[in-house]
């Protein structure tokens, strides 16, 4: 809109400042660079006689060499990470929302690391708060991520579940065990909860929650940079950003409980896809036509399928099924054989 303001005149011209983050407006102008647009750069060190020591000596600590503290810090355009699952324009549109609609259900998902607190070298605890609104999309409320002893994560997960008056916690079970219910209890013993355990990796868990961004269905209330900056950083090889993806792993975890079991990763769609071309179409509860095998998580003694068939899970965890009750479980830590 502002372009409308410079229809007069023999040489209109505007200012700007701005963080050069990576969206089209900013591309386009920078493109322009030499022509009619002038591009005047500074980091925030050069104005450090006007701010705090301190806090330019936490801003060095947390995001000097980092992905993030080039763009924020050193005002450096950053390009996508090649074979990222997230794009720059994903998390652009996932960031253009208006007023939040009300919500059918809120989760805070926690993803636990081994850190006793600020002083030692482990990982965040990845705290998240998200949302499916009443108009079918996902939405990541708020990021909580801290660096604090059991107790304070504890208590930092806790208040948001009060805060954003929540229907469940949920947590990753595979590090330190029941040690995470454990904390939670210790805060709050009415607090529904509940475990979620990760038997695939994080690419595999995060490549459906990726497609809900590319396909428009995830919404961020307000900008979240470090949730953003670990988002860019994950491929389809692995994490390619500093230490441990903490907050993206919650994120998921939130977007899995909120959305529900979500389609399996490329390969495995391939996979399912050749074996519903083969299959026999017949009814689903003829076990002549069970097409799949898959092994089932550890601890799980019985399973109500899509077609409305329960099957006890046998001592080694194979189950056969049809294709279509096999995709929702491959998305809740169901393998193949």
């Amino acid at each position: 809109m502002l372009m409308f303001g410079l229809r007069l005149g023999t040489r209109p011209r505007w200012l700007v400042t701005t963080t050069p983050r990576p969206i089209k407006l900013l591309k386009g102008l920078l493109a322009r660079e030499g022509q009619d647009v002038v591009v005047t750069r500074g980091s925030t060190f050069e104005n450090s006689a006007n701010l705090a020591p301190p806090f330019l000596a936490a801003i060095r600590a947390r995001y000097e060499n980092t992905r993030l503290g080039k763009q924020e810090l050193f005002a450096e355009m950053l390009s996508d990470t090649p074979g990222a699952l997230w794009s720059s324009d994903m998390v652009e549109r996932a960031n253009d929302v208006g007023k939040l609609p009300d919500m059918r259900r809120v989760v805070v998902a926690i993803d636990p690391s081994g850190t006793r607190g600020a002083s030692d070298g482990g990982d965040s605890i990845g705290i998240i708060v998200g949302g499916l609104g009443v108009d079918g999309l996902g939405y990541i409320l708020a990021d909580r991520t801290c660096k604090l002893s059991p107790d304070g994560w504890g208590r930092r997960a806790v208040d948001a579940y009060h805060e954003f008056k929540a229907d469940r916690l949920i947590a990753e079970r595979n590090f330190g065990g029941a040690m995470c219910e454990h904390v939670i209890r210790s805060i709050d013993p009415n607090v529904p909860y509940r475990e979620v355990t990760a038997s695939r990796g994080k690419v595999a868990r995060a490549e459906p929650a990726a497609a809900l961004y590319e396909q428009g269905k995830i919404k961020h209330a307000h900008r979240m940079p470090e949730l953003e900056d670990q988002m860019l950083a994950m491929t389809g090889s692995g994490f390619v950003g500093d230490g441990s993806p903490d907050r993206l792993d919650a994120a998921v975890w939130c977007l899995h409980e909120l959305m529900g079991a979500p389609e399996p990763g490329i390969i495995g769609y391939a996979r399912l896809e050749a074996a519903l071309a083969t299959a026999p179409r017949a009814n689903p509860l003829d076990v002549s036509t069970f097409a799949v095998t898959l092994r089932a998580p550890a601890g799980i003694s019985d399973v109500h399928l899509m077609s409305g068939r329960a099957v006890a899970v046998p001592p080694d965890r194979l189950v056969k099924m049809t294709v279509d009750d096999s995709k929702p479980l491959l998305g809740i830590g169901w393998d193949y054989k």
